[in-house]
Order: C-alpha cells, then structure tokens, then sequence
C-alpha cells in the first residue's frame, strides 16, 4: 500500500520580501536569505541507499509545511517510494508543527501506540533532530535500532556522529551555505539593489551512512 493523500499544491515557498532599497543599514531589513539545497536528490539517494539494503517497508516523519526544503524532501519521498515500490502505510507517516528533537520522540512514540507493534523497517526524517528524538522513543519503547527498526536522518548537525547509535543521515554542507548566504547578502549591499529573482544557488547533497541503519 502506498500513501496517495499528501497534498502537493503547498509547495509554494513563502517568504517575506525586504525593503526594495537597500540604503541606509538602519533601513536594511532583511528576512532570510534562502540558500537551498538538493533536498530533492539527496532524499533519493537516502531512499535508494534503503532499497538497496534491503528494506522495503518505511515511514516518514516531515515537518511544517511552510518550510519550503521540508516540502522538497516530503515529495521526494514519495516520489522515490513510488519508483522503488516501496511499502508506506498510512500510519507511519506522521507529521508534526515544530522543528525539536521533543517532536521526533513525541511523534514515534503516538506510532509505536497507535500501530501496536506494526512498525516500518525504516524511518526517515526531514531533520536530523527529528531523527535524534525517533530512536530515544524506539529505545525507550524497547526497540533496538536498526535491529528493529533504521533511522534516517538529513542534515548532518556535528553531534550526529557521536550518538549511540551514529546517525545515518544526508550531508548538508553548512559551511558552504553559510558562505553563499554571506556572500549574496554582501552583493546585494554592495549593488545597493535587492533582486526579487535572484540567481539559485543550490548546495550538493550526500548520503552518509553509520549505525542507526543495517
């Protein structure tokens, strides 16, 4: 069974637009300067990775819709689980408001009860956090991870991988984020012109394996 019930017309990013001038830094609002990332490919990656190790069955946990990578990795998901015939049930999709770690824990704990016992073979997550917070509600509800269930992660925060068990997850480079972002921001201060469609810049992904996954 697979899901058909996500709703693909939110997808729209929203964003909020700063001043048209740029002069005077006491007039210099700026918002978010949005530096994505190939969360499109990267979730591919993950997901073949999970295919090819041999599970079949997986659950998703994806956060706010208002966030325009979460809606990216969401729809990659199911796209991939369609083209790899991959086993998603209802239930172990959910999806949860917040950003935190307390999400992730509180959301697998809601499944761990609802499905009383039917778990994917595989979780993933649109965030390493939500990823952390999954695994401590398996292992608190008397799972081993990836005995009994894998977990994936995207992200790749530091702390990663140090955890017990390392997260297997997608590589963001923040650094390099961090650097494009600085650099459009400084451009447009420089040029005295904010440009409503500026160039994409959009940062390579990849799949890291460790040992939340078999």
């Amino acid at each position: 069974k697979h899901l058909d019930w996500f709703d693909k017309s939110n997808t729209k990013r929203i964003t909020r637009q700063p001043e048209k001038s740029l002069r005077g830094l006491d007039k210099l609002i700026i918002d978010e300067v949005n530096i994505p990332t190939l969360s499109k490919e990267g979730t591919f990656e993950a997901i073949k990775e999970i295919h090819g190790s041999g599970l079949r069955k997986i659950g998703m946990l994806f956060g706010p819709s208002s966030q325009f990578s979460f809606n990216e990795r969401k729809l990659a998901f199911i796209e991939a689980t369609k083209r790899l015939n991959l086993t998603v049930k209802d239930y172990w999709v959910k999806e949860t408001g917040n950003y935190l770690y307390s999400d992730g824990y509180a959301a697998m704990k809601e499944m761990v009860e609802e499905t009383k016992g039917d778990l994917p073979e595989v979780m993933f997550a649109v965030s390493d956090m939500y990823a952390l917070g999954i695994i401590a509600a398996l292992e608190d509800s008397g799972y081993s991870v990836p005995k009994d269930v894998s977990v994936v992660g995207f992200d790749d925060i530091e702390f990663v991988k140090y955890c017990k068990p390392s997260l297997s997850t997608v590589k963001q480079d923040t650094k390099l984020i961090g650097e494009t972002a600085a650099k459009l921001l400084l451009d447009m201060i420089e040029k005295d012109y904010y440009d409503e469609n500026p160039k994409i810049h959009r940062i390579k992904t990849r799949y890291i394996k460790r040992d939340s996954t078999i």
